[in-house]
């Protein structure tokens, strides 16, 4: 394996990347391991919130 690929976004990174900018309306610019790690964590405590947010509305809609 060449130094690119072992610096290149993961699968798992790539996958969560995608769910966090449809959630969040972001996007993610970066080309390597390193800025997609620093994207999810920059984004990830407003996912979970979001994601519980959209739960609650799906799961709960008949108690408002």
């Amino acid at each position: 394996m060449n130094r690119s690929n072992m610096n290149a976004v993961t699968d798992k990174q790539r996958s969560l990347i995608q769910k966090m900018e449809q959630l969040l309306d972001v996007t993610f610019t970066g080309t390597t391991k390193q800025e997609a790690s620093a994207f999810i964590t920059r984004y990830m405590e407003e996912y979970k919130e979001q994601q519980a947010f959209v739960f609650d509305m799906v799961h709960n809609e008949n108690h408002y």
